[in-house]
């Protein structure tokens, strides 16, 4: 809660939210967001000379675009771009995109966060916010990366898909809420609090009405574009602010936060004329975090915590509109995390493996086919192009994740003194196929004597015949619906012990031969590794 001779607080962010397609082509796209890019610096540049309050500022909210553009301009921009983080003028957030995280493994929503946090060293800052924008949900799986990754600060841009008027102008009627804020806030939104799992993590939020606009129902978008407009609903807002009872001392308000529109820095001249105008609001051009550090001041002890999780809603069931290819992306995340441990394998032989940037692009791949727009665009021809442009991100990702199962075949030596089996989720074991694995001693390795001692045996992959339509085995859709010979449905891929990670104790521990028992399968009861399935006997006729 402020104090009373304290002025109000209004911090502009501007930031683009960005869209995979939907206003251009997805190619087309990427070109339009480095000339924003060229226009971000123009502005840090031009308004340096300002009052520090009106010095223009850029949030980054999807680190895709961004990603292109440092590999399509300059040095000297790339240097002033650097720059402009390290001085906290451009801000870049954790995400990599806005994906429907609803269809997202926990290890992609890690994953999203590594080639900001990447290039964020290279700046020599950290990420400190993160934002799902135009998302209708929010899964536990997001708290738990960005509090394990210590990112504090989450910009939680739900949609009001519910609150929109129908095709006759009508307000719905529908119950179908997204949450009922009422119940959590008195006065609905905007609202902080922690946001905690059912683990313990836990971020600060900060939920708004959809993308963050200042304005209201009647006039829901307006700009810091026209001072007048400013001078006459400004006050009228943050009167209507505190006259629901919002305690906070300080607002949030997007600039130019469209889908994919260009940045302006007019709000830099706004800014500095209305704080030479006004003594009771202050205004701020601002990054994400400048607002959240503000607000986390302003809130002090006095934040509440919410748990759980928000259930999605429309955009889990669009992915399902293209089911084989959200189908085939998923199928390649589970085989990529499997290369992923084998390669780490390998690297302890006399060869390389395939190295991390490798997965890192795979990864970027498969998070683009998860993002949220889907390439969506008008009924037409365009709106084909997007779709299949959409289509290619996850055609390439799982293209490059059998060659990398390849390359990482090739990378062994040629020596072993042992063999270690390994057996698929599924338990049935068969003949032995596959590549073998041998890693050698290496004098100058950071390894222990007892670990490459461990692990300087030969990899046998057992491989499934599936028999048993009913057995819980990932990818028997797939294998079946290909409609190939039993011979072919085999699943010749790679695994580590189950929950396995690369360690001495895992590996040590690891039987050499012996039996191996299979999971139990019948009419009442599924299991595998992942989870049991028991059919109640009274319930069935």
């Amino acid at each position: 809660m402020r104090a009373n001779n304290k002025p109000f607080c209004v911090y502009f962010v501007p930031k683009t939210h960005h869209d995979l397609g939907y206003t251009h082509t997805i190619p087309e796209l990427l070109n339009v967001y480095c000339k924003y890019y060229d226009d971000v610096i123009d502005y840090c540049d031009s308004t340096s000379g300002n009052p520090y309050e009106s010095q223009y500022r850029y949030t980054v909210e999807s680190f895709w675009s961004l990603d292109y553009y440092l590999k399509h301009t300059s040095g000297e921009n790339i240097e002033k771009i650097k720059k402009y983080i390290k001085d906290g003028r451009i801000e870049i957030q954790a995400f990599y995109a806005n994906v429907i995280d609803g269809i997202c493994s926990e290890e992609e929503i890690t994953r999203m966060i590594y080639p900001s946090a990447k290039f964020a060293k290279e700046c020599g800052v950290r990420l400190k916010s993160a934002a799902l924008t135009d998302i209708p949900g929010l899964n536990q799986g997001v708290i738990k990366a960005l509090s394990k990754a210590n990112i504090p600060y989450l910009f939680a841009g739900f949609p009001t898909y519910f609150d929109w008027n129908d095709f006759m102008g009508e307000k719905s009627t529908s119950p179908n809420r997204l949450w009922d804020e009422n119940s959590l806030f008195a006065w609905g939104h905007p609202s902080a609090f922690f946001w905690k799992a059912i683990g313990g993590e836990k971020v600060f939020a900060w939920h708004q009405y959809g993308y963050g606009y200042m304005g209201n129902d009647a006039s829901p978008e307006i700009e810091a574009e026209d001072y007048d407009v400013l001078n006459e609903k400004l006050p009228c807002y943050i009167a209507k602010l505190k006259e629901r009872g919002v305690p906070y001392g300080v607002m949030r308000y997007v600039d130019h936060g469209l889908d994919n529109i260009r940045p302006e820095k007019s709000v830099c001249d706004i800014v500095k004329r209305w704080n030479e105008d006004h003594t009771d609001i202050k205004c701020m051009v601002a990054t994400e975090s400048m607002f959240f550090e503000a607000l986390e001041k302003d809130c002090k002890e006095n934040i509440p915590t919410i748990y759980g999780e928000l259930p999605h809603t429309d955009y889990t069931t669009l992915s399902l509109t293209e089911a084989q290819m959200t189908g085939l992306n998923n199928h390649t995340k589970h085989e990529l995390n499997r290369v992923e441990k084998l390669d780490a394998l390998s690297v302890l032989s006399s060869e390389c493996g395939i190295g991390v940037n490798v997965i890192t692009d795979i990864y970027k791949d498969i998070i683009m086919y998860d993002e949220h727009c889907f390439g969506m665009t008008y009924y037409d021809h365009e709106a084909e192009y997007n779709r299949t442009s959409k289509i290619g991100y996850a055609y390439k990702a799982a293209m490059n994740t059998e060659k990398a199962k390849k390359t990482v075949e090739k990378s062994a030596t040629k020596k072993a003194d042992g063999q270690i089996s390994v057996f698929t989720l599924s338990g049935v074991k068969s003949e032995s196929v596959g590549c073998d694995l041998y890693c050698v001693d290496k004098s100058e390795s950071a390894c222990s004597g007892e670990y490459i001692s461990s692990v300087n045996r030969k990899l046998y992959i057992q491989t499934d015949v599936i028999d048993d339509p009913r057995l819980p085995y990932y990818g028997l859709q797939k294998l079946y619906g290909m409609k190939r010979t039993d011979y072919e449905v085999r699943q010749n891929t790679y695994f580590v012990p189950s929950g396995a990670n690369l360690s001495a104790e895992t590996y040590a521990k690891t039987e050499i031969g012996g039996d191996f028992q299979g999971y139990p399968c019948s009419d009442l009861c599924l299991e595998n590794d992942l989870y049991k399935i028991t059919v109640d006997k009274a319930i069935v006729k």
